[in-house]
């Protein structure tokens, strides 16, 4: 039997305070500054520090209450919500499992006030319904979604353990000082060429008639009707903050006048360009000022040590093998995050 209560019926709701007077601005505890101060904000980003000190001393349930607003989690007992939180304590753990009533959130649609600053409420947080079932009812359901839950986490440790051996060995491999090679300016090895301009009511979502993406400073910015290149290459953002990202296009694209397409001379392998610019940190040679840029002239005196061609394919094909597995990785993923939401659904949704 499924009955459907108010979070004000089976919880304590209240809004998080002001900084205590003693704490820490950090992301580790030091000393006796241990106790974990909260504002909004997703996964770490919510930590703003530790006090000696704090404020609940039960596990709860937190919910932003401005920007991030809606984003939930379950926090260990003896922190401090601040400013721009919400904090739920269950009143009977006989009524509730906090487990359960954090997946059922997932469910419930959390909006913030309209108009100024769009915040979440007290009172609006106190009227959100939920399906109450029976507290076995509710472990059994906690116990299904807590295999894919773990089964994520798993595949993210995985991903982050394989990302680090990527960067290392890539660090490795395109560190050439020393090593059998040519020292060359990327003019010599490369012809790096800025896109042209395209107005941006001539960019939309990807539909028939506009299938070709069309790449900016930081990747895709949308699709057009037409395309500039075609092949494989890497291609350094030349524009803003994240001027020097490079990103590895192939297939047929437009380059726009913020982008800048590598195009490799004799003895070089497109791919490895890639990765030798990836590991170069090539934002470094951006001008300073409001609009950060980067000037292929000044890139083109940049210079790396060039290995003959056939080693350039053995870094290539290392470094490949990295990139299929995390790629493989973050598949399984998504079809694991796409099961769990599925599942939730299903095992959450009820007639009122």
């Amino acid at each position: 039997m499924v009955e459907w209560k108010k979070l004000s019926e089976i919880c304590d709701i209240f809004a998080g305070g002001d900084l205590p007077k003693n704490y820490i601005k950090a992301s580790e505890p030091s000393g006796k500054y241990i106790y974990p101060i909260y504002s909004n904000g997703v996964e770490e980003k919510s930590l703003y520090g530790y006090s000696d000190t704090f404020r609940v001393d039960k596990a709860s349930i937190t919910i932003s209450a401005r920007g991030t607003i809606g984003y939930h989690t379950i926090r260990e007992p003896q922190f401090t919500p601040i400013v721009r939180l919400i904090t739920l304590i269950p009143k009977n753990n006989e009524i509730v499992n906090l487990e359960y009533l954090n997946e059922a959130l997932f469910l419930t649609q959390i909006d913030g006030t309209q108009g100024g600053i769009p915040q979440l409420t007290v009172p609006a947080v106190s009227q959100i319904k939920i399906p109450i079932l029976s507290l076995s009812e509710q472990q059994r359901i906690v116990d299904i979604l807590d295999t894919f839950t773990s089964s994520i986490e798993n595949l993210k440790e995985q991903i982050a353990q394989r990302r680090k051996q990527y960067e290392y060995y890539r660090d490795q491999l395109l560190d050439l000082e020393g090593k059998e090679g040519v020292e060359m300016k990327i003019s010599d090895f490369c012809l790096l060429k800025a896109g042209k301009s395209i107005s941006a009511d001539d960019i939309f979502e990807k539909r028939i008639g506009y299938e070709y993406p069309c790449i900016g400073g930081n990747g895709i910015r949308g699709y057009v009707s037409l395309y500039s290149h075609e092949g494989s290459y890497p291609v350094i953002g030349r524009q803003g903050a994240l001027c020097g990202c490079v990103n590895w296009i192939t297939g047929k694209f437009y380059a726009t006048e913020h982008a800048v397409v590598a195009t490799g001379k004799e003895n070089m392998d497109q791919r490895f360009l890639f990765y030798l610019f990836e590991n170069a940190d090539l934002n470094q040679y951006k001008t300073q000022g409001a609009q950060p840029g980067l000037s292929v002239a000044k890139l083109n005196e940049v210079s790396f040590i060039i290995p003959s061609l056939s080693e350039q394919h053995r870094i290539v094909s290392i470094l490949d093998t990295f990139e299929a597995s995390i790629q493989n990785l973050e598949v399984q993923l998504s079809q694991r995050e796409k099961q769990y939401e599925y599942y939730r659904n299903k095992l959450l949704t009820f007639e009122e």
